[in-house]
Protein backbone atom coordinates (compact mmCIF):
# COMPACT_ATOMS: atom_id res chain seq x y z
CA UNK A 1 0.00 0.00 0.00
CA UNK A 2 2.87 2.36 0.76
CA UNK A 3 4.18 1.84 -2.77
CA UNK A 4 0.81 2.05 -4.51
CA UNK A 5 -0.47 5.11 -2.63
CA UNK A 6 2.90 6.86 -2.52
CA UNK A 7 3.04 7.61 1.22
CA UNK A 8 5.39 6.29 3.87
CA UNK A 9 4.68 3.16 5.88
CA UNK A 10 4.12 4.91 9.21
CA UNK A 11 1.41 7.15 7.76
CA UNK A 12 -0.52 4.06 6.71
CA UNK A 13 0.11 2.33 10.04
CA UNK A 14 -1.19 5.35 11.96
CA UNK A 15 -4.20 5.60 9.64
CA UNK A 16 -5.14 2.04 10.57
CA UNK A 17 -5.04 2.56 14.34
CA UNK A 18 -8.55 3.99 14.91
CA UNK A 19 -10.34 1.50 12.61
CA UNK A 20 -8.52 -1.39 14.29
CA UNK A 21 -9.49 -0.16 17.76
CA UNK A 22 -13.12 0.25 16.69
CA UNK A 23 -13.11 -3.25 15.21
CA UNK A 24 -11.88 -4.80 18.46
CA UNK A 25 -14.23 -2.60 20.47
CA UNK A 26 -17.16 -3.95 18.45
CA UNK A 27 -16.14 -7.58 18.97
CA UNK A 28 -15.44 -7.15 22.68
CA UNK A 29 -18.69 -5.27 23.31
CA UNK A 30 -20.78 -7.82 21.40
CA UNK A 31 -19.29 -10.70 23.42
CA UNK A 32 -19.80 -8.71 26.64
CA UNK A 33 -23.47 -7.98 25.86
CA UNK A 34 -24.14 -11.62 24.97
CA UNK A 35 -22.40 -12.81 28.14
CA UNK A 36 -24.44 -10.45 30.34
CA UNK A 37 -27.69 -11.36 28.61
CA UNK A 38 -27.05 -15.08 29.04
CA UNK A 39 -26.14 -14.64 32.70
CA UNK A 40 -22.46 -15.51 32.60
CA UNK A 41 -20.77 -15.04 35.95
CA UNK A 42 -17.13 -14.14 36.66
CA UNK A 43 -14.85 -17.15 37.00
CA UNK A 44 -13.98 -17.73 40.66
CA UNK A 45 -10.51 -18.54 41.90
CA UNK A 46 -11.69 -22.07 42.74
CA UNK A 47 -12.53 -22.70 39.08
CA UNK A 48 -9.15 -21.54 37.82
CA UNK A 49 -6.28 -24.04 37.49
CA UNK A 50 -3.20 -23.57 39.59
CA UNK A 51 -0.75 -21.42 37.62
CA UNK A 52 2.14 -23.63 38.64
CA UNK A 53 0.42 -26.60 37.05
CA UNK A 54 -0.43 -24.65 33.91
CA UNK A 55 3.02 -23.12 33.43
CA UNK A 56 4.95 -26.37 33.25
CA UNK A 57 7.74 -26.97 30.76
CA UNK A 58 5.72 -29.61 28.92
CA UNK A 59 2.86 -27.14 28.33
CA UNK A 60 4.91 -24.04 27.51
CA UNK A 61 7.64 -25.56 25.35
CA UNK A 62 5.44 -26.27 22.26
CA UNK A 63 3.92 -22.78 22.33
CA UNK A 64 7.25 -21.01 22.73
CA UNK A 65 8.90 -23.20 20.09
CA UNK A 66 6.09 -22.56 17.59
CA UNK A 67 6.35 -18.80 18.10
CA UNK A 68 10.12 -18.91 17.71
CA UNK A 69 9.74 -20.92 14.50
CA UNK A 70 7.24 -18.44 13.10
CA UNK A 71 9.44 -15.53 14.16
CA UNK A 72 12.45 -17.07 12.45
CA UNK A 73 10.52 -17.48 9.21
CA UNK A 74 9.23 -13.91 9.29
CA UNK A 75 12.60 -12.34 10.10
CA UNK A 76 14.28 -14.54 7.49
CA UNK A 77 11.90 -13.21 4.83
CA UNK A 78 10.44 -16.62 3.97
CA UNK A 79 7.03 -17.20 2.40
CA UNK A 80 3.94 -17.64 4.55
CA UNK A 81 3.84 -21.35 3.77
CA UNK A 82 7.48 -21.98 4.72
CA UNK A 83 7.12 -19.84 7.84
CA UNK A 84 4.15 -21.96 8.93
CA UNK A 85 6.23 -25.11 8.33
CA UNK A 86 8.98 -23.76 10.57
CA UNK A 87 6.44 -23.14 13.31
CA UNK A 88 4.89 -26.62 13.01
CA UNK A 89 8.25 -28.41 12.91
CA UNK A 90 9.50 -26.51 15.95
CA UNK A 91 6.28 -27.27 17.83
CA UNK A 92 6.36 -31.01 17.01
CA UNK A 93 9.99 -31.31 18.10
CA UNK A 94 9.22 -29.42 21.31
CA UNK A 95 6.25 -31.69 22.08
CA UNK A 96 8.41 -34.76 21.54
CA UNK A 97 11.28 -33.51 23.69
CA UNK A 98 9.16 -32.00 26.46
CA UNK A 99 6.88 -35.01 26.96
CA UNK A 100 9.64 -37.61 26.78
CA UNK A 101 11.80 -35.60 29.20
CA UNK A 102 8.86 -35.49 31.62
CA UNK A 103 8.77 -39.30 31.72
CA UNK A 104 6.06 -40.17 29.17
CA UNK A 105 6.33 -43.24 26.96
CA UNK A 106 7.97 -42.24 23.62
CA UNK A 107 5.56 -44.48 21.69
CA UNK A 108 2.58 -42.75 23.30
CA UNK A 109 4.01 -39.34 22.44
CA UNK A 110 4.59 -40.35 18.81
CA UNK A 111 1.00 -41.63 18.69
CA UNK A 112 -0.26 -38.23 19.86
CA UNK A 113 1.74 -36.49 17.15
CA UNK A 114 0.48 -38.86 14.46
CA UNK A 115 -3.15 -38.33 15.51
CA UNK A 116 -2.63 -34.57 15.49
CA UNK A 117 -1.17 -34.68 11.98
CA UNK A 118 -4.04 -36.86 10.83
CA UNK A 119 -6.68 -34.51 12.27
CA UNK A 120 -4.90 -31.50 10.79
CA UNK A 121 -4.70 -33.16 7.39
CA UNK A 122 -8.44 -33.86 7.34
CA UNK A 123 -9.16 -30.24 8.19
CA UNK A 124 -6.84 -28.99 5.46
CA UNK A 125 -8.64 -31.08 2.83
CA UNK A 126 -11.91 -29.19 3.41
CA UNK A 127 -10.21 -25.81 3.25
CA UNK A 128 -8.05 -26.87 0.30
CA UNK A 129 -11.04 -27.75 -1.88
CA UNK A 130 -12.57 -24.34 -1.26
CA UNK A 131 -9.25 -22.63 -1.89
CA UNK A 132 -8.77 -24.36 -5.24
CA UNK A 133 -12.25 -23.37 -6.37
CA UNK A 134 -11.69 -19.77 -5.32
CA UNK A 135 -8.32 -19.65 -7.07
CA UNK A 136 -9.89 -20.88 -10.32
CA UNK A 137 -12.55 -18.18 -10.00
CA UNK A 138 -9.96 -15.43 -9.47
CA UNK A 139 -7.79 -16.71 -12.32
CA UNK A 140 -10.77 -16.62 -14.68
CA UNK A 141 -11.49 -13.01 -13.68
CA UNK A 142 -7.91 -11.99 -14.43
CA UNK A 143 -7.58 -13.93 -17.68
CA UNK A 144 -10.89 -12.84 -19.19
CA UNK A 145 -10.68 -9.19 -18.16
CA UNK A 146 -13.96 -9.59 -16.32
CA UNK A 147 -12.75 -7.36 -13.48
CA UNK A 148 -12.31 -4.38 -15.79
CA UNK A 149 -15.75 -5.00 -17.25
CA UNK A 150 -17.26 -5.11 -13.76
CA UNK A 151 -15.61 -1.83 -12.87
CA UNK A 152 -17.02 -0.16 -15.96
CA UNK A 153 -20.47 -1.57 -15.19
CA UNK A 154 -20.36 -0.29 -11.60
CA UNK A 155 -19.44 3.21 -12.76
CA UNK A 156 -22.21 3.10 -15.36
CA UNK A 157 -24.81 2.01 -12.81
CA UNK A 158 -23.59 4.43 -10.14
CA UNK A 159 -23.87 7.51 -12.38
CA UNK A 160 -21.57 9.46 -10.08
CA UNK A 161 -23.45 8.54 -6.88
CA UNK A 162 -20.58 7.93 -4.43
CA UNK A 163 -22.52 5.78 -1.96
CA UNK A 164 -24.04 3.58 -4.63
CA UNK A 165 -20.66 3.06 -6.31
CA UNK A 166 -19.04 2.35 -2.93
CA UNK A 167 -21.73 -0.20 -2.03
CA UNK A 168 -21.34 -2.02 -5.34
CA UNK A 169 -17.56 -1.95 -5.04
CA UNK A 170 -17.79 -3.38 -1.53
CA UNK A 171 -19.72 -6.39 -2.87
CA UNK A 172 -17.26 -6.81 -5.75
CA UNK A 173 -14.24 -6.68 -3.41
CA UNK A 174 -15.83 -9.24 -1.08
CA UNK A 175 -16.28 -11.63 -4.00
CA UNK A 176 -12.88 -10.94 -5.55
CA UNK A 177 -11.06 -11.57 -2.27
CA UNK A 178 -12.55 -15.02 -1.76
CA UNK A 179 -9.99 -17.67 -0.91
CA UNK A 180 -6.99 -15.38 -1.25
CA UNK A 181 -4.43 -14.41 1.41
CA UNK A 182 -4.83 -10.82 2.59
CA UNK A 183 -1.85 -9.45 0.64
CA UNK A 184 -2.84 -11.14 -2.63
CA UNK A 185 -6.48 -10.09 -2.26
CA UNK A 186 -5.46 -6.48 -1.62
CA UNK A 187 -3.09 -6.31 -4.58
CA UNK A 188 -5.79 -7.58 -6.92
CA UNK A 189 -8.60 -5.26 -5.77
CA UNK A 190 -6.21 -2.30 -5.52
CA UNK A 191 -5.08 -2.80 -9.10
CA UNK A 192 -8.49 -3.52 -10.64
CA UNK A 193 -11.14 -1.75 -8.56
CA UNK A 194 -9.47 1.05 -6.55
CA UNK A 195 -8.94 3.37 -9.56
CA UNK A 196 -12.70 3.54 -10.11
CA UNK A 197 -13.24 5.06 -6.66
CA UNK A 198 -10.23 7.36 -6.95
CA UNK A 199 -11.77 8.75 -10.16
CA UNK A 200 -14.73 9.91 -8.05
CA UNK A 201 -12.45 12.32 -6.17
CA UNK A 202 -11.94 10.22 -3.03
CA UNK A 203 -8.54 10.37 -1.33
CA UNK A 204 -6.33 7.47 -2.53
CA UNK A 205 -5.45 6.37 1.01
CA UNK A 206 -9.15 6.19 1.94
CA UNK A 207 -9.88 4.17 -1.20
CA UNK A 208 -7.06 1.70 -0.63
CA UNK A 209 -8.06 1.15 3.00
CA UNK A 210 -11.66 0.72 1.81
CA UNK A 211 -10.87 -2.02 -0.71
CA UNK A 212 -8.38 -3.69 1.67
CA UNK A 213 -11.00 -4.11 4.40
CA UNK A 214 -13.61 -5.63 2.12
CA UNK A 215 -11.13 -7.90 0.36
CA UNK A 216 -9.89 -9.17 3.74
CA UNK A 217 -13.45 -9.63 5.07
CA UNK A 218 -14.05 -12.31 2.45
CA UNK A 219 -12.33 -14.72 4.83
CA UNK A 220 -15.41 -14.65 7.10
CA UNK A 221 -18.07 -13.99 4.45
CA UNK A 222 -20.14 -16.98 3.24
CA UNK A 223 -20.17 -19.01 1.11
CA UNK A 224 -16.36 -19.41 0.87
CA UNK A 225 -15.37 -18.00 4.33
CA UNK A 226 -12.17 -20.02 4.76
CA UNK A 227 -11.67 -18.70 8.29
CA UNK A 228 -15.11 -19.95 9.27
CA UNK A 229 -14.43 -23.44 7.92
CA UNK A 230 -11.15 -23.59 9.83
CA UNK A 231 -12.86 -22.43 13.04
CA UNK A 232 -15.73 -24.88 12.55
CA UNK A 233 -13.26 -27.73 12.08
CA UNK A 234 -11.40 -26.81 15.25
CA UNK A 235 -14.62 -26.34 17.25
CA UNK A 236 -16.26 -29.41 15.65
CA UNK A 237 -19.38 -27.34 15.07
CA UNK A 238 -21.66 -26.85 12.03
CA UNK A 239 -20.07 -24.29 9.74
CA UNK A 240 -23.35 -22.47 9.11
CA UNK A 241 -23.80 -21.84 12.82
CA UNK A 242 -20.19 -20.68 13.13
CA UNK A 243 -20.68 -18.40 10.11
CA UNK A 244 -23.73 -16.81 11.73
CA UNK A 245 -21.87 -16.07 14.95
CA UNK A 246 -18.89 -14.78 12.98
CA UNK A 247 -21.06 -12.35 11.04
CA UNK A 248 -22.62 -11.12 14.26
CA UNK A 249 -19.25 -10.54 15.91
CA UNK A 250 -17.69 -9.00 12.80
CA UNK A 251 -20.66 -6.84 11.81
CA UNK A 252 -18.85 -3.63 12.75
CA UNK A 253 -16.05 -4.42 10.32
CA UNK A 254 -18.47 -4.49 7.38
CA UNK A 255 -19.57 -0.92 8.08
CA UNK A 256 -16.20 0.57 9.04
CA UNK A 257 -14.99 1.13 5.45
CA UNK A 258 -18.16 3.10 4.72
CA UNK A 259 -17.31 5.28 7.71
CA UNK A 260 -13.95 6.00 6.05
CA UNK A 261 -15.89 7.75 3.29
CA UNK A 262 -18.18 9.64 5.68
CA UNK A 263 -15.41 10.53 8.14
CA UNK A 264 -11.95 10.84 6.53
CA UNK A 265 -10.75 11.92 9.97
CA UNK A 266 -11.05 8.28 11.03
CA UNK A 267 -7.88 7.66 9.03
CA UNK A 268 -6.14 10.72 10.41
CA UNK A 269 -7.16 13.14 7.67
CA UNK A 270 -8.29 16.70 8.34
CA UNK A 271 -8.04 18.79 11.49
CA UNK A 272 -8.17 17.70 15.14
CA UNK A 273 -11.92 18.34 15.30
CA UNK A 274 -12.53 16.08 12.32
CA UNK A 275 -10.52 13.28 13.91
CA UNK A 276 -12.31 13.67 17.25
CA UNK A 277 -15.74 13.60 15.59
CA UNK A 278 -14.75 10.50 13.60
CA UNK A 279 -13.58 8.70 16.75
CA UNK A 280 -16.72 9.63 18.70
CA UNK A 281 -19.09 8.69 15.87
CA UNK A 282 -17.22 5.45 15.20
CA UNK A 283 -17.24 4.54 18.88
CA UNK A 284 -20.99 5.12 19.23
CA UNK A 285 -21.59 3.19 16.02
CA UNK A 286 -19.49 0.19 17.12
CA UNK A 287 -21.09 0.07 20.58
CA UNK A 288 -24.59 0.54 19.17
CA UNK A 289 -24.16 -2.33 16.71
CA UNK A 290 -22.77 -4.49 19.53
CA UNK A 291 -25.81 -3.84 21.73
CA UNK A 292 -28.22 -4.38 18.83
CA UNK A 293 -26.75 -7.65 17.59
CA UNK A 294 -25.85 -8.82 21.08
CA UNK A 295 -29.51 -8.55 22.07
CA UNK A 296 -29.13 -5.99 24.84
CA UNK A 297 -32.37 -5.80 26.80
CA UNK A 298 -34.54 -2.72 27.16
CA UNK A 299 -37.48 -2.45 29.59
CA UNK A 300 -40.19 -1.87 26.96
CA UNK A 301 -40.57 -5.32 25.42
CA UNK A 302 -38.78 -7.29 22.74
CA UNK A 303 -39.31 -4.85 19.88
CA UNK A 304 -37.80 -2.05 21.96
CA UNK A 305 -34.37 -3.50 21.14
CA UNK A 306 -34.75 -1.88 17.74
CA UNK A 307 -34.24 1.46 19.48
CA UNK A 308 -30.50 0.76 19.28
CA UNK A 309 -30.85 1.62 15.59
CA UNK A 310 -31.43 5.28 16.54
CA UNK A 311 -27.90 6.05 17.84
CA UNK A 312 -26.43 3.88 15.07
CA UNK A 313 -28.24 5.92 12.42
CA UNK A 314 -27.33 9.25 14.05
CA UNK A 315 -23.67 8.20 14.24
CA UNK A 316 -23.64 7.82 10.46
CA UNK A 317 -24.60 11.47 9.95
CA UNK A 318 -21.57 13.75 9.59
CA UNK A 319 -22.83 16.97 11.32
CA UNK A 320 -21.65 17.53 14.89
CA UNK A 321 -25.22 17.85 16.31
CA UNK A 322 -26.03 14.38 14.97
CA UNK A 323 -22.87 12.96 16.56
CA UNK A 324 -23.70 14.56 19.91
CA UNK A 325 -27.29 13.32 19.72
CA UNK A 326 -26.05 9.80 18.93
CA UNK A 327 -23.85 9.79 22.03
CA UNK A 328 -26.64 11.14 24.26
CA UNK A 329 -29.28 8.69 22.98
CA UNK A 330 -26.86 5.79 23.32
CA UNK A 331 -25.99 6.75 26.91
CA UNK A 332 -29.71 6.96 27.83
CA UNK A 333 -30.40 3.55 26.30
CA UNK A 334 -27.44 2.03 28.17
CA UNK A 335 -28.86 3.30 31.48
CA UNK A 336 -32.27 1.75 30.76
CA UNK A 337 -30.63 -1.43 29.50
CA UNK A 338 -28.72 -1.88 32.73
CA UNK A 339 -31.91 -1.37 34.72
CA UNK A 340 -33.70 -3.98 32.62
CA UNK A 341 -30.78 -6.38 33.02
CA UNK A 342 -30.71 -5.85 36.79
CA UNK A 343 -34.46 -6.47 37.04
CA UNK A 344 -34.14 -9.68 35.01
CA UNK A 345 -31.27 -10.90 37.20
CA UNK A 346 -33.32 -10.22 40.37
CA UNK A 347 -36.24 -12.24 38.97
CA UNK A 348 -33.91 -15.12 38.13
CA UNK A 349 -32.41 -15.05 41.63
CA UNK A 350 -35.86 -15.08 43.25
CA UNK A 351 -36.97 -17.93 41.00
CA UNK A 352 -33.83 -19.95 41.87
Amino acid sequence: MAELVGVNYWSIALAGVVPALLFYLGIYSTVHVIARRQGFRPVTSEDLPDWRGAMTFARLAPIVAALLGLGFGVLNGNSVELTACYGMIAMLVAVLVARISSGEDPRAVIGIIIRALEAGGKGVVIVGILLVGAQVFVAMINLTGFGVAVTAAVLSIGQGQIWLIAGLMAIVCLIAGMGLPTSAAYVMVAAVFAPALIQQGIDPLVVHMFVLYYAALSVITPPVCLGVFVAATIAQAPWMKVAGETLRLGATAYALPMLFLAYPGMLGGGEAGDILRAILSGGVFALGVAHLLGGARLPWGGLSRLLWVVPIGLALMPPWPATAAAAIVFAILVVFSRKALGAAENIEMQTA
